[in-house]
């Protein structure tokens, strides 16, 4: 019997995998089926992260960390060619949570955007108050005065809270929202300047995924889909193609691999890990966490996410679709 194959629409999507969001549209459904993953047009990438995350998560569950989600896309079209959980429930993918540090690029791009800073502007890693707030790095130390694009590239927290203070916080966040993280849309005054680390923010991964793969696709944010939709949806504008060429930048791994960055975000108290980048053709977002919402002290999105994120996006194999990477790579 031939199966017929359906362009992925709102309702179809929030049918698999609970609240989701397509290019302003939100929507509650009912929860998903009992599922370990999607299948997708591309069997061969979601062997890959079906099979890498389940070999992640059986060496984390003696941590008490049992749950991760994978999503991957081809963020030239907006396609998922991969999107797995290490549970039978799709919360692992759609349900909003804190996502640390993994705010910072977007605010970086704001600032670039605003000619608030270039990537050499020094900003202060020094300490400060805002209104009895009085924000500390990770490692509790401070590092003076740093440039913009080594601050985003070391995660520092008070430059960023610095950015989000000129920028204006209802700025900030009313662009996040406004790109499709819309479980941030709170009225004003819920957020104050630590919305920079992620604090009281919630994001899915699959909201994540969309926006970094805006930072690979020359700073456009499209639509997701599993299968190509009849009337292709325009991209959002989010920055300049150079803003999303300097963002790539200060986020690259290393020079020796073009096209390749990566962001990792700890969640306050541990509750979560993450990590979300790119390669020449695929943005992935990897979460890491219990689904009850325990901490662990080993919830850090640098040493659990980013080892799962970088070997899914160096083991994705290459689909007929993909094209050479533009220039501006």
């Amino acid at each position: 019997m031939r199966t017929r194959s359906y362009p992925l629409t709102a309702t179809i999507l929030f049918r698999l995998i609970g609240p989701f969001s397509l290019l302003g549209c939100t929507e509650t459904a009912p929860r998903a089926a009992q599922l370990t993953s999607i299948a997708t047009g591309h069997p061969f990438h979601q062997q890959v992260v079906t099979s890498r995350l389940t070999r992640h998560l059986s060496a984390l569950t003696r941590h008490q960390i049992p749950h991760g989600a994978v999503v991957v896309m081809h963020h030239r079209t907006g396609e998922i060619t991969a999107l797995a959980s290490g549970t039978s429930s799709a919360a692992a993918y759609s349900t909003p949570r804190d996502p640390g540090s993994m705010l910072k690029p977007f605010i970086y791009g704001m600032a670039l955007e605003a000619t608030l800073i270039q990537p050499d502007t020094m900003l202060p890693d020094l300490p400060s108050d805002y209104d009895g707030y009085q924000p500390h790095n990770y490692d509790g130390q401070f590092h003076g005065w740093i440039s913009a694009k080594d601050a985003l590239h070391q995660s520092l927290n008070l430059p960023f809270v610095y950015l989000v203070d000129k920028l204006g916080v209802e700025q900030v966040v009313g662009e996040l929202v406004s790109l499709g993280a819309y479980h941030m849309d709170h009225p004003p005054g819920y957020f104050n300047v630590s919305v920079a680390m992620g604090q009281r923010a919630r994001i899915t991964p699959l909201q994540l995924v969309r926006l970094y793969g805006a930072i690979a696709d020359q700073g456009q944010v499209r639509s997701l889909y599993f299968q190509k939709p009849i009337a292709e949806q325009s991209p959002i504008r989010m920055w300049s193609p150079r803003t999303a060429r300097l963002v790539r930048a200060a986020l690259s791994s290393s020079p020796n691999q073009p096209g390749l960055f990566w962001k990792t975000g700890t969640s306050l108290n541990h509750h979560d890990a993450w990590a979300g980048g790119a390669n020449q053709h695929y943005t992935a977002v990897v979460w890491l966490g219990n689904l009850a919402g325990s901490p662990s002290k080993r919830l850090v999105g640098r040493t659990v996410a980013l080892p799962l994120l970088l070997e899914i996006l160096r083991s994705l194999p290459t689909l007929p679709h993909d094209q050479p990477p533009s220039s501006l790579w």
